[in-house]
């Protein structure tokens, strides 16, 4: 299949899966703002952002964890949906993410809730057990789940509402590379607790590894920086900045600093002729810029769990199962290029 043809049936899923849920519903709520480096869930938010005003529903509430305020969203959204952002934080994995969700479920009972897709890893039994019983006590609670092993995990232990849905970063649509490549391979390689493999080979010049957890220091980064800091310091003298950075006025900061970690993204992936990468995000921009890439899993399955749901028809996607084939099979793909890194 073609790979514009394979992001525009990916997206059409997404459409089929969300349509229905929110077609009751003209505005919303969307929580948790990923108000960190990483970029691909900058690209989820944007993609999300632009999913909902597509379909004609407003946004009338929306944070990131240190700026929540219960009363701020019941005065926003009175019993209205909320949707919690998508990613791969549904679990014990990341904890403060998972706490906030729950906390969000049993404080609003009475609203529905949209779990936008994630992926799912408990290591815990005992946090399992809790989020159990958390979310089987919402009466109207939905989960999208982007791959079919976190399916069958929400299916098998929680009894709401659980729908599979491609990742919303898809919804973003075919994006352009931002410039020529100067490197035949670059290698996005995670290096924290989903990190599977040991450091990448280094055995070829032709081959750049970095991360992207780093933000570019700019004036609105330092900002958000001070402003995170103010509120988790001084948490009871910082009640307008918490009001100011939830409200609906303050919607362009988020878009402005997750549109920057979305371009930095974007500009590392387009340094390689072929990306090599065990990011999920790091396989679908790639997808979505027509970038041939070599795919590795996690320590917990995630990629490899999301390519054979959806990517694995993709003509520019391949995947190893080791650094040392990725490595082989990448500089395959870019050929004899005599480019070097930048």
């Amino acid at each position: 299949m073609r790979a514009d043809l394979l992001i525009a049936e990916l997206q059409g899923r997404i459409d089929d899966v969300l349509r229905p849920l929110l077609q009751r519903h003209r505005t919303c709520a969307l929580l948790d703002f990923p108000n960190q480096p990483n970029v691909g869930d900058s690209a989820i938010w944007l993609a999300e952002e632009a999913w909902l005003q597509a379909a004609g529903t407003t946004i009338a509430y929306r944070c990131d964890i240190p700026t929540f305020s219960p009363e701020a969203l019941r005065a926003a959204i009175s019993r209205g949906v909320i949707l919690l952002s998508g990613g791969g934080n549904l679990g014990d994995l990341w904890p403060a993410h998972q706490h906030f969700r729950e906390h969000v479920v049993q404080s609003f009972p009475h609203c529905p809730i949209i779990q936008l897709p994630q992926s799912i890893s408990f290591n815990d039994p005992r946090n399992l057990a809790r989020a159990r019983s958390i979310f089987n006590a919402h009466p109207d609670l939905t989960l999208l789940l982007r791959d079919e092993q976190s399916l069958e995990l929400a299916r098998t232990e929680f009894r709401t509402r659980s729908i599979l849905c491609p990742d919303m970063a898809l919804a973003l649509g075919p994006l352009a590379r931002p410039a020529s490549p100067v490197v035949k391979v670059f290698w996005l390689a995670r290096h924290d607790i989903e990190a599977r493999h040991a450091e990448p080979p280094t055995t070829s010049t032709e081959v750049e590894r970095r991360d992207w957890l780093v933000d570019n220091r700019t004036l609105t980064t330092e900002f958000d920086t001070l402003l995170r800091w103010a509120v988790r310091r001084y948490p009871r003298w910082t009640g307008s900045a918490r009001s100011i950075a939830s409200s609906n006025v303050y919607r362009g900061y988020f878009r402005r600093i997750a549109r920057a970690r979305l371009a930095r993204g974007l500009r590392l992936l387009g340094r390689g002729q072929v990306v090599v990468t065990d990011r999920l995000h790091g396989h679908i921009l790639s997808l979505l810029m027509g970038v041939p890439h070599v795919a590795l899993d996690t320590r917990y399955g995630k990629v490899k769990s999301f390519h054979t749901t959806w990517t694995k028809a993709s003509p520019i996607t391949y995947w190893a199962d080791s650094p040392e084939e990725a490595q082989r099979v990448a500089l395959a793909i870019a050929g004899g290029s005599t480019m070097r890194s930048a």
